[in-house]
């Protein structure tokens, strides 16, 4: 019976020393970084994807898109096209070159899901004066921002896009 006491008294005094001696409350000593949240304008034309800044650091970004639709000639008028004006917008991570993602060759739509290539976030397609707010997390590095519709980003419609640490 003894042995069995001073095994208590030894486990009390080392639950003690090992435990939690914080007082009630107290909160630990630990720096959280702090969260970057940034905003981004995204105007979206025939065949034109303008972001503003092209580039922000790490953390939560919210893409403010705006679509302006058609492409005007030189008198303002609209220049009709196919997609009626309507545009998307998807947030692609890649190390490829915005230009070089690879492309169906039947619907000229980018291949998001090949190799190297990671959709972070998409917002609808929006017709023409529409607006919308994508919000996403980017970690730093490179990212191509495209209309994926059809022909679209095959037409020149992606921006480059870059997260810094």
């Amino acid at each position: 019976m003894r042995g069995a006491t001073v095994a208590g008294v030894l486990l009390t005094m080392l639950g003690g020393a090992c435990g939690d001696t914080a007082p009630e409350g107290a909160q630990p000593d630990v720096e959280e970084a702090p969260v970057s949240e940034s905003a981004v304008s995204v105007r979206l034309e025939d065949f034109v994807v303008e972001p503003a800044p092209d580039s922000v650091p790490a953390g939560r970004v919210t893409f403010e898109i705006q679509n302006d639709g058609y492409a005007m000639d030189e008198e303002g008028d609209d220049i009709a096209s196919p997609s009626g004006g309507k545009h998307e917008l998807s947030v692609l991570r890649t190390d490829l070159p915005g230009g070089d993602l690879p492309q169906n060759t039947t619907t000229f739509l980018a291949e998001v899901d090949a190799p190297g290539i990671e959709v972070v976030g998409s917002a609808p397609v929006l017709e023409d004066g529409q607006t919308e707010s994508l919000s996403v997390d980017l970690q730093p590095g490179p990212y191509v921002l495209i209309c994926n519709l059809t022909s679209h980003y095959a037409r020149g419609m992606w921006a480059e896009f870059s997260v810094s640490s």
